[in-house]
């Protein structure tokens, strides 16, 4: 039985302990992982406002408004709550976005995509947003260690709804026990997401985090006009939607948003590798790519269980696809955002090319919590292979700011506007912290 009691007294001490270190200031490091994350998710959602369906749920929703500021990257300014339901779809659209692996999910998007809402609504310095985002990565990804989604379940707009209601209490100057209530409010009625979505290759899924931050605004706005929610309820959150483990709850003296990783390429990490080991690969097989006879990944078993859709026919399908991210990155030298729209699905070489990959788990070479690829491809009677055992974003492999900025100005480039995305790379990574924060992440929009 949940020690039901434990597990709300946690979660208050972590909005408090979170509080309390906030106030001292953000450390450097901290505020520099902050700044790299938001530049990340701000990308991410730019290129996500590309696809068709979020473009149009984006110009529906705007539909007589009379909203004057936009998401970054959207076609039409929104109300606040809408603007975060967006930002939430667009920025997971590609699955290039961030993560925190202790917590299995992304406290990141979840903060982000709210504080997009909430900037559409009213402006605040950039250092008071960065603050913010800390206050949700630190509570979210906690919450996340320790409330584990059920089978079944997917992890997005589950307990990433604490981490974007606690970026938005931080951002309004909330106390802590204001801050707690509000968690017991969303803890009433947290949703379970399912990860059906993802093995039909279905895309609702990109709603889970815009439904989070939403919803978190929501209550935000319920509280301040007079509700009230039982803090009990985060007494018996893990009754129903989670697995609580409160052994996995992370040291309070350690910034997770410092642990968080980005992703160099466009798909589940579990993907990351033998994309890296087909990449390293392009250059020998770039002119005999009709004459391969097999592609084998071996690779370790998680990888298997989360990402083994097979012939991909919808974006999503082969964001989650070990062999598509193989053949595409064999076929284009690349995984970027661009591997799984339309016309890379419909590329017949990286068709045949996936058919012909043979997926293998190679526990002796992948243990448990080993995380890697290897890859061998078979052409002409000549057998090549290249193994990857770290990407960048893993420990050992960090991203230089120059890369990062790279891999931003990739994504905003849909934005148009070079000035603009230089103008929104050297605020985020290096800007004073006084600098309006809507500007660059929520324009204003005819």
């Amino acid at each position: 039985m949940t020690d039901r009691v434990a597990i709300g007294a946690t979660l208050a001490k972590i909005v408090a302990d979170t509080w309390r270190r906030l106030d001292a200031g953000v450390p450097a490091e901290a505020e520099r992982a902050a700044r790299r994350l938001l530049l990340d998710c701000a990308a991410c959602a730019a290129a996500g406002f590309t696809e068709t369906e979020v473009d149009g749920l984006a110009r529906a929703l705007a539909a007589g408004t009379g909203a004057t500021r936009g998401p970054l990257g959207a076609p039409v300014a929104l109300p606040a709550r809408d603007a975060a339901l967006v930002a939430g779809a667009a920025v997971c659209r590609d699955e290039a976005c961030e993560g925190l692996a202790r917590a299995h999910g992304r406290p990141g998007i979840h903060a982000y995509a709210a504080l997009v809402g909430a900037l559409c609504r009213a402006d605040a310095p950039l250092g008071a947003v960065i603050e913010a985002f800390v206050a949700g990565y630190e509570v979210g990804g906690r919450a996340g260690a320790i409330l584990r989604i059920l089978p079944g379940m997917h992890v997005d707009g589950t307990w990433g709804a604490f981490a974007a209601s606690a970026a938005l209490s931080r951002l309004a100057g909330l106390p802590a026990e204001a801050a707690t209530e509000r968690l017991a409010a969303l803890a009433c009625q947290l949703p379970a997401s399912l990860f059906a979505p993802l093995a039909h290759g279905d895309t609702v899924r990109n709603l889970y985090t815009g439904h989070a931050a939403a919803f978190a605004l929501t209550v935000a706005d319920a509280l301040a006009a007079g509700f009230t929610a039982p803090l009990a309820a985060l007494e018996a959150v893990g009754d129903f939607t989670f697995r609580v483990d409160p052994t996995a709850l992370p040291d309070g003296a350690a910034w997770l948003v410092v642990e968080a990783y980005l992703k160099p390429f466009a798909a589940v990490r579990h993907a990351h590798y033998p994309a890296a080991a087909a990449i390293a690969l392009s250059p020998q097989v770039s002119d005999r790519l009709d004459a391969v006879e097999e592609i084998t990944v071996a690779t370790y078993t998680e990888a298997l269980t989360y990402a083994s859709n097979r012939a991909p026919q919808t974006s999503i399908a082969a964001q989650f696809s070990l062999s598509w991210a193989s053949a595409r990155a064999l076929v284009s030298g690349d995984l970027g955002p661009e591997a799984t729209r339309p016309d890379a699905l419909a590329d017949p070489l990286t068709r045949r090319l996936e058919a012909r990959v043979r997926l293998v788990a190679d526990e002796a070479r992948f243990p448990a919590g080993h995380r890697g690829a290897r890859l061998e491809i078979t052409t002409g009677g000549a057998l090549l292979s290249a193994e990857v055992d770290g990407v960048t974003g893993d420990p050992g492999h960090a991203w230089t700011d120059a890369a990062l900025a790279q891999k931003a100005r990739r994504y905003l480039a849909p934005i148009g506007d070079a000035e603009a995305v230089e103008r929104v790379v050297s605020a985020l990574l290096s800007g004073p912290a006084d600098t309006r924060a809507a500007g660059l992440l929520c324009p204003a929009l005819r």
